[in-house]
């Protein structure tokens, strides 16, 4: 019997042996074979425990495969300290790393913030890892993370970040709810920062604990979010506000559109009481047509009046009044090239800024051409011509720049933005700010380029100066946009706007100046306008080719040559008119701008450029109580929740 016993005994023990060997063998083939032939994790698990403080005391296993291209010493870990709100402000979080773990056993580790973000460098400088294997534990705690909703309270959590170096295998994580907490609903996300993409299940433990685990490998840049919902009341909820702390979350949360309503309506009474006293245009007298011009004015004057400052196209008009009066003749070849003629006719009578630029271009030669092989010539005679205007009539005695003014309202508006930023803390921001004068410069030379797109090579230089100096700039603004709130980014276009056109406003006619401008309207409206006796004018000229040429050059000077010639066509026309102050292919009078006038101002300015660089002549969700938006229902995403980061090898 004895051995009958012994026999039992031992043929249990082998029928137990096969059952052994195939648990082993299960438990085994639960770890896949990783398909990393570089650096990557394996496995990323998080074990999560919430209590009714809302604290959560995680530990972070992570198993990494090294084969010394990233890895060489150790791994990184970026953990944010900031989470943005549901009102996308950025609140600060606390989180307190408490041990640090490679295969079990305790590892150096130091810790850094670097750009909002807590970096923990594991591994030592002085040993360098072997290929193979490793799994490195983070355990650390962080409060902050619960959101408060009216029917239940939620974990949204960033389990690994989508900052990692290389790719995640398979990712998972196990909560453990506070006692007494039941799931209410679940969701959870892969991807980039705020995919919706859902590559994970959810799996739940007898005892109701949830775990949440990747379907596929998460690539460099993507991460996996979770959004376990449990019952309310557990976590301890904070005290109900008292109107003190309303006011500061009210704040907090609205502070970008606050302080921008706050700094927009500081600049905007700025900008306001300084027009009024300063930049209000007096009272300009009625508009009377007239059909010559103010005051006896020379073509030349009339433009610098008219614009207020002197550029090329004055000296077409200049030149084209010196050939009306049979001083000069201007002579153009088939190639769209000019020469100057001086004839033995030139009267001595000619206004001052005429006469020098006359005697600058031909009182010691017969003839000159528009080319910039000339352009010493050129310039002198131009500069002598400007200086002349400016000495005659003193811009300052019909306008007022209010330079001053203009200046303390950059500096304003400068330091305003300046302290929004550092009250709102977009950082982003500082970079707008650093672009803005170069996008100044851009946008202000491609406005004088448009000013000055009659004269041809002047307008090219504007724009090829000003394109970079506006692209680049937009193209940096383009990038950091989502870094930006938007009350931010709207509040500095405003203010920038808003400063240009108080820069257009603060400039104030003076009396004299307002009373000149009436006349120069008045004369624009009579070269304008085909039909006279819509302007109730009493006996206009009567159109002869005499007339055309008298008030040509005045024309010219105000813009209005395609207007003025097409209004005496048919006249020309019928007498098949022939200038004598031009040689060269027959004008088309309808479109005079485009056949003569702008290739003439082109052409002279052409001439006045030194064709050896760089010299050149002289010439501007959720409701309820929480702070957070919720990822278990509509409106998660990969990225939504707290925690994440990245990291890396070292």
């Amino acid at each position: 019997m004895k051995h009958l016993f012994l026999a039992l005994c031992l043929l249990l023990c082998c029928a137990q042996l096969p059952a052994q060997e195939t648990d082993s063998t299960l438990h085994i083939q639960e770890e896949p074979a990783h398909p990393l032939y570089s650096d990557g994790i394996i496995r990323f698990h998080s074990d999560i425990r919430l209590d009714t403080t809302g604290e959560a005391l995680i530990t972070e296993h992570i198993k990494v495969f090294t084969a010394g291209t990233y890895i060489k010493r150790g791994i990184f870990r970026n953990i944010p300290l900031y989470r943005k709100n549901k009102y996308g402000n950025k609140k600060r979080v606390d989180i307190h790393v408490i041990e640090v773990l490679k295969d079990g056993a305790p590892e150096p580790y130091n810790e850094s913030e670097k750009d909002g973000d807590l970096v923990i460098r594991i591994g030592s400088a002085d040993v360098e890892l072997e290929t193979g294997v490793y799994e490195y534990a983070i355990t650390y705690s962080t409060t902050g993370h619960v959101g408060f909703f009216d029917s239940f309270d939620e974990f949204y959590w960033n389990v690994t970040g989508a900052g990692w170096q290389f790719p995640i295998v398979q990712a998972s994580a196990t909560v453990m709810l506070p006692y007494g907490a039941k799931m209410v609903q679940a969701a959870c996300y892969t991807g980039e920062d705020g995919s919706t993409a859902s590559n994970c299940t959810i799996s739940y433990s007898p005892e109701g604990a949830p775990t949440f685990s990747t379907t596929q490998m998460l690539e460099p840049g993507n991460g996996f979010t979770i959004a376990p919902a449990f019952t309310a009341g557990i976590v301890m909820r904070p005290p109900p506000p008292g109107f003190g702390d309303r006011l500061r979350e009210l704040y907090e949360n609205f502070r970008s559109i606050a302080l921008a309503l706050f700094g927009g309506l500081g600049l905007f009474l700025y900008f306001y009481f300084s027009w009024k006293k300063h930049g209000v245009d007096p009272g300009q007298p009625v508009t009377v047509p007239a059909f010559q011009p103010p005051d006896g004015l020379s073509p030349a004057a009339l433009r610098y009046l008219y614009k207020r400052s002197t550029d090329s196209k004055g000296n077409t008009a200049a030149l084209v009044s010196l050939a009306v009066k049979k001083a000069i003749r201007i002579k153009e070849t088939s190639r769209k090239e000019y020469t100057i003629e001086k004839l033995e006719s030139a009267p001595k009578n000619l206004p001052k800024e005429e006469q020098q630029l006359f005697s600058g271009l031909l009182s010691s030669r017969e003839s000159i051409k528009l080319d910039n092989k000339q352009y010493r010539i050129f310039e002198s005679a131009g500069n002598a011509f400007n200086t002349s205007l400016k000495e005659q009539y003193r811009i300052r005695d019909y306008f007022l720049p209010n330079t001053k003014q203009i200046l303390i309202g950059g500096v304003l508006t400068g330091v305003t933005l300046f302290l929004y930023m550092l009250l709102t803390k977009a950082g982003s921001f500082f970079i707008l700010l650093f672009l803005t004068p170069f996008l100044g410069v851009g946008v202000g030379m491609l406005m004088a380029g448009y000013k000055h797109r009659h004269e041809g090579c002047s307008a090219a230089v504007y724009l090829v100066f000003g394109l970079p100096f506006t692209i680049v700039p937009l193209v940096f603004v383009f990038l950091v946009m989502e870094e930006i709130p938007f009350a931010a980014l709207a509040f500095m276009i405003a203010a920038v706007v808003g400063y240009v056109v108080y820069i257009r406003l603060i400039k104030a006619p003076t009396p004299l100046g307002a009373n000149m401008a009436a006349k120069i309207d008045g004369f624009r409206m009579y070269l304008e306008t085909a039909e006279e006796h819509r302007l109730d004018m009493l006996t206009p000229p009567e159109r002869t080719p005499q007339l055309f040429e008298k008030l040509l050059p005045y024309a010219i000077a105000l813009d209005l040559e395609n207007e003025w010639a097409e209004k005496f066509n048919t006249v020309l026309e019928q007498a098949n008119y022939d200038p004598a102050w031009y040689d060269g292919e027959r004008m088309n009078y309808t479109r005079f701008s485009s056949s003569f006038s702008n290739g003439f101002t082109s052409s002279f300015m052409t001439a006045r450029i030194d064709p050896t660089p760089p010299r050149s002549s002289s010439g501007s969700s959720s409701s309820g109580s929480s702070s957070w938006s919720s990822g278990s229902s509509s409106g998660g995403s990969s990225g939504g929740g707290g925690g994440g980061g990245g990291g890396g090898g070292w």
